[in-house]
Parts: structure tokens; sequence; C-alpha cells
């Protein structure tokens, strides 16, 4: 097992998916959209990681936002060259769609001791939960809901992907000679 994943949940425990990508591709837009419920935890959460990554004690940090967590998550794999193991948990109403697509307010960070870093955010009024880890290089990516394996595909394959869906959004938008090019 490598480093922890830490989810620092500023949403206080929503999960709307009103306005997200997800709803989107649905050709839907929906009613109920992330917000800030609580602007006071924002500034308490931003001076805790800032004093974190003075500290040296987060690896890598994402936001919580495009895409909602499982993008987050999928980000940060590709990014790192490595696969990951995250289990995560609801309860109904919270779907798993929810859990993984909500583009509410939050992050994920990257550290060598998970646990440590919780409990510094809980010593700052902030909540956070470590939810998975990184795992080799290379390696799979790995979500599980409530236990159920939502994903499990190598991480190279799902960053292939990613990348040949980026570049056709990318030819719709610039010049396609150029994103050949690039």
């Amino acid at each position: 097992q490598g480093n922890a994943l830490v989810l620092v949940d500023l949403s206080c425990g929503h999960a709307r998916l009103g306005g997200t990508a997800l709803a989107q591709a649905w050709q839907q837009v929906g009613d109920d959209t992330a917000d800030v419920g609580d602007v006071a935890l924002l500034g308490r959460a931003f001076r805790a990681v800032q004093e974190l990554v003075s500290d040296g004690r987060i690896v890598s940090a994402h936001d919580r936002s495009d895409g909602g967590l499982v993008t987050t998550l999928a980000e940060m794999a590709f990014g790192g060259n490595v696969g990951i193991d995250v289990g995560l948990t609801g309860d109904a109403p919270t779907s798993a769609l929810a859990a993984l697509f909500s583009e509410e307010l939050g992050l994920v960070l990257e550290a060598p001791d998970g646990d440590g870093v919780v409990e510094f955010l809980r010593e700052h009024d902030v909540l956070g939960s470590v939810i998975g880890s990184v795992a080799a290089a290379g390696g799979n990516v790995v979500v599980r809901y409530n236990g159920d394996a939502v994903i499990d595909r190598p991480m190279v394959e799902l960053r292939a992907i990613w990348d040949d869906t980026s570049t056709r959004i990318d030819r719709l938008q610039a010049n396609s000679e150029c994103v050949d090019e690039e």
C-alpha cells in the first residue's frame, strides 16, 4: 500500500447532481446544484491545507469539481502514473452516482500519513476521511461503493480512453491541424 488518499468534504455531506457534467451528459440540468453552505469551513480548510503543504505532509492534491470525485481520482492516477484503490460508503438515498459524480466543494489529498492528516484537519474543525490509497505504478484504478466494485480497470487503459476523448473535444474547439500536431 502506498500513500493514503484523504477526501476533504466541504459540502457538509451534500451530493447534489444538478448542473453536473453527468447531468449534462444525460441532457438534463437538475434543480439541486452544489453550493457553498459554510464559508467559514472553506476558510478553515484552506488555512489547514496550506499548513499541511508548508509542512511537507501532502504529496499531491486535486479539487473535486468538474466530473466529481471519480474524475478527481482518475486525474490523480493519470498524473501520477499509478493505480489507486478507493472504498466509499453511503446510505440511502445517497447513490453511487451521487457520491462519484456530484461536483460539491471538496478536495482529495495524497499523504504518506493519512490518519495524521485526518487528525490535523479535525483539530482545525474540518472533516477529512481516508478513502483509499495509491497502488503500484501503472496499476488498476479500483473504486468500490459499499463494497461493490464500480470501477476496476487498468489505469493505462482508462487514461488512453481519457486522452482520446480529450483529443476529440479539442478538435471541436480548436484548429484540428494544430490539435493533431500537438
